[in-house]
């Protein structure tokens, strides 16, 4: 409802447009749940930025607005005045009607928006797995099978906003295993903010304060290379790792912004005399064993954050952090633990900047804890249909990241070198390239060898032949150093090497359909140190998806697709349409076939959405493992949400 809202305060000449989203947080990763960056765009809906008010770093914080284009706009205001609509953005040099399309549910520039602030929304989400795994047939988990979710938040005064969220995965008992909410107080005159419980906070580059959210490199290293700012703000995530509890104040100007923070946040964690074995980051309390490591542990932070803005093109900042655990974090005497924190408190400062020279945006942080020091910086610069950028990364083994120890963040003991660059040849072509190296002195397992590579190019190509037709082709090479144990006190390097293509065709036939077919190949290569190739192996994955909108109160979307990946590491990640505020992103290997329907309903306020999905396995009895194997070689999910706006 808000969306369509703001693609009403365009113009008529501007056709709306729905982000992909899959470019912007789509990851190799499975997910089945929120992302922290979907939450942040989903709030800019609920409260978009006063195009007349916002600043570059607010600006910045799009994914589709570049540097160089956030200071344009600034001084395009101060210039000629304040906006009287979102089409005057085309006169700036650089956004185009398409990217105008992308940020219109988040921007706005008139007065009377103010009113539709006020509103809220309540969502109710319940989903059930349609096979019984071990956990349930073995009674080893001591709750239902159904996943429950109720989330609110309210706006009931210009200056007050309510959030409050309960869930409960399958096979916990009650909606009390885990809950969050927030209290947030602002007032414009002066710039006072009061946030008290969950919260979420950044600053600079991440080197102190930091969130594991990010935009995902997997399509837009440009996007990935620089972070977006948003100190301190609510958290309300079904991730039950990624925030923080307490209170938060922070005061903000034209030129300077300040905060304080202080949280005591419970951990999950597996106890040894008295001592913390290891973090469980899984969030899961379904049995016995996981409810004992239940909030084990109380993660105190303390610190505080400030933003100077000498002048239009500069800003600095400084913060400080101090973390207390409940209790001492042991280092085991294993390999696989020989980064990670130890010790009961530990205190991380750093100094952050971020400047605009000509064209040219030089950012980046340097943080201490304790005698070890990080660097991150980069230089992200526009010249015509070319923008670049180049950032490295200098992590030392012994810089413990703070405020999620339990997570590692950021990866410890490397040097990092990135590169991506865009060049927009035609209106309707784009072509990008990126390139990631990393250097391990060693790799997460210690072991007594040279130095380790891992690397990433990445080619991406956009073809827009008109507005019913987009082609997309992806090439990528990646290449990765692990570990192999051959005896009790022997251990090799591997080097695997993933070269992956993938083709995709977009076109809308008509208004109310909209078409992908998409196909991905991928070949892995496995190698020893000292030796000759270990194995060889080929997948290929294919995909028809098809979106209804149906009159203006629903919509209608299904896929198919098709998989062979003989080995886990030909392994891919498929991104869905889900359900609204929830990221699907399905982990495929082994041979068969995987469909979905999603349905979608609108009428005034209220939007309910239902997902059927199924994935059916050729080459297996069985899936999962431990408890949550299931016989057979079907997985099954039924889906239904129910969210009300006003």
């Amino acid at each position: 409802m808000k969306k369509i809202i703001g693609w009403l305060l365009v113009s008529v000449t501007l056709s709306a447009q729905e982000p992909d989203w899959e470019k912007m947080i789509g990851a190799e990763q499975e997910s089945d749940g929120d992302h922290l960056m979907s939450d942040h765009l989903e709030s800019l809906q609920r409260s978009p930025l006063d195009l007349n008010r916002a600043s570059a770093a607010d600006l910045e914080s799009l994914p589709w607005i570049a540097p160089q284009l956030a200071h344009d706009i600034v001084a395009f205001r101060n210039r000629f005045g304040p906006f009287h609509s979102l089409q005057q953005l085309t006169l700036i040099k650089g956004m185009d009607e398409t990217t105008l399309a992308l940020i219109a549910p988040f921007v706005y520039c008139k007065d009377q928006r103010r009113r539709l602030h006020l509103g809220g929304s309540v969502r109710s989400l319940w989903s059930q797995p349609l096979q019984q795994s071990r956990g349930f047939v073995e009674n080893k988990y001591n709750g239902s099978r159904e996943r429950i979710l109720v989330r609110g938040q309210i706006q009931p005064l210009d200056w007050l906003n309510l959030g409050w969220l309960m869930e409960k995965d399958s096979g916990e008992r009650t909606l009390q295993d885990y809950r969050c909410g927030y209290i947030q107080m602002q007032r414009s005159h002066p710039g006072i903010t009061l946030l008290l419980g969950h919260l979420t906070a950044e600053s600079g580059q991440g080197l102190v304060f930091s969130h594991p959210g990010q935009w995902s490199d997997a399509w837009d290293g440009l996007a990935a290379a620089k972070r977006r700012i948003k100190t301190v703000r609510p958290y309300l995530s079904t991730d039950e790792n990624a925030g923080l509890f307490g209170g938060a104040l922070q005061w903000e100007t034209n030129r300077l912004q300040a905060a304080l923070l202080w949280s005591r946040t419970p951990v999950d964690a597996s106890m040894e005399n008295d001592s913390i074995r290891s973090f469980i980051a899984t969030g899961l309390h379904r049995s016995d064993a996981e409810r004992e490591t239940q909030n084990r542990v109380q993660k105190t932070a303390a610190g505080g954050m400030v933003r100077w803005q000498p002048s239009a093109g500069l800003r600095l900042g400084l913060c400080v952090q101090r973390l207390d655990l409940s209790a001492p974090a042991k280092k085991q005497n294993r390999p696989d633990t020989f980064f990670d924190f130890s010790g009961r408190s530990a205190v991380a400062a750093g100094l952050n900047w971020d400047a605009m020279l000509g064209s040219i945006n030089w950012f980046g942080e340097c943080g201490r804890i304790g005698q070890a020091i990080a660097v991150l910086s980069g230089v992200w610069w526009q010249m015509a249909q070319w923008r670049q950028v180049l950032a490295v990364e200098l992590i030392p083994a012994e810089y413990d990241h703070l405020l999620y120890p339990h997570l590692n963040l950021p990866e410890k003991n490397q040097q990092s070198l990135r590169w991506a660059v865009l060049w927009r040849a035609l209106p309707s072509l784009s072509l990008s390239f990126s390139a990631l190296h990393t250097l391990h002195p060693w790799l997460r397992y210690r072991l007594d060898y040279a130095s380790t590579l891992s690397e990433r190019q990445q080619i991406v190509a956009v073809l827009s032949a008109d507005k019913k037709l987009t082609v997309t082709m992806r090439c990528q090479r990646t290449g990765t150093p692990s570990s192999e144990t051959l005896t009790a006190d022997e251990k090799i390097i591997r080097n695997q090497i993933r070269n992956a293509v993938l083709g995709q065709i977009d076109y809308q036939p008509a208004k109310s359909l909209s078409l992908r077919s998409r196909v991905e190949w991928n070949r892995v290569v496995q190698r020893k140190t000292l030796a000759a190739m270990e194995q060889n192996s080929q997948a290929a994955s294919l995909h028809q998806q098809g979106t209804w909108s149906l009159a203006r109160s629903g919509s209608l979307c299904a896929r198919v697709t098709w998989f062979q990946a003989p080995e886990y590491d030909n392994r891919f990640f498929e991104y869905e349409q889900d359900l609204p505020g929830r990221l699907r992103i399905k982990m495929l290997y082994g041979r068969g076939w995987r469909w979905f329907l999603l349905a979608g309903l609108r009428h005034w306020g209220l939007h309910l959405t239902a997902k059927y999905e199924e994935s059916i396995y050729l080459d297996r009895d069985h899936t999962g493992s431990g408890w949550d194997e299931t016989s057979g070689n079907r997985e099954r999910w039924i889906s239904l949400q129910a969210e009300l706006r006003w």
